[in-house]
């Protein structure tokens, strides 16, 4: 969950705050969670909007992990592998199930930060390292659907790689706005949207993602 911490917050009052959340039920639809979710945050910790983005983002971490763990091809590395080893492998298979080369690594590197975060005993290292994860790896879609699925989760768009800890992994943006038409999303409106969200430089990069998969510059 990607909860940035507010001035009067410590690490201490993040852990309650993961922990007082609700648990996502079986089956249970990201809208029906949202509205379960959001009085357990607003108005005491943050206001309506960012409470409803944390809860979303935490219902989109909790479906990625049981989907994860019901259909992933790869072991989780083992006792005392090195990431070196592991990677080597884990990519390698993930590249034989249709993955493209960058979304492989992403998918392992993903698996051995895991594995490390669970062994991390301090309360305080392991909430840190749970957000640094979940900001590292948000939007990237790392749960192997086969060779038709994207790099990117619905709502975020793929502009080309990043660089994450000497790994090239996909650059997922997002999420975009709902109720945007994406196939009929002005030019001009999106590169405003894009500038004010990111900046001026990744706007083109962004808006000429959505284009290319929704429709056209016309």
């Amino acid at each position: 969950m990607n909860i940035n911490l507010a001035n009067n917050q410590n690490v201490s009052d993040e852990q309650k705050i993961l922990d007082n959340l609700p648990s996502v039920n079986k089956g249970e639809g990201e809208e029906h969670y949202i509205a379960r979710c959001i009085p357990s945050l607003y108005p005491d910790t943050y206001d309506q909007q960012q409470a409803a983005s944390h809860c979303a983002d935490y219902y989109e971490n909790k479906v990625n992990m049981g989907l994860k763990k019901q259909i992933m091809k790869v072991d989780m590395p083992k006792s005392g592998e090195s990431e070196e080893h592991y990677l080597g492998y884990c990519i390698a298979e993930e590249i034989k199930n249709g993955r493209e080369q960058s979304q492989a690594a992403a998918i392992c590197y993903s698996n051995y930060r895991q594995d490390m975060m669970s062994k991390v005993k301090d309360t305080n290292g392991r909430v840190m390292a749970k957000i640094a994860y979940n900001t590292d790896f948000k939007g990237i879609n790392l749960i192997n659907l086969g060779i038709n699925s994207d790099a990117c989760w619905e709502g975020y768009i793929q502009v080309g790689t990043k660089i994450l800890d000497g790994k090239e992994v996909p650059d997922c943006r997002g999420p975009i706005e709902a109720g945007i038409n994406l196939a009929d999303y002005p030019w001009e409106q999106c590169i405003a949207d894009m500038t004010e969200r990111y900046d001026a430089e990744a706007a083109p990069k962004i808006c000429g993602a959505i284009k290319a998969k929704y429709g056209s510059k016309e």
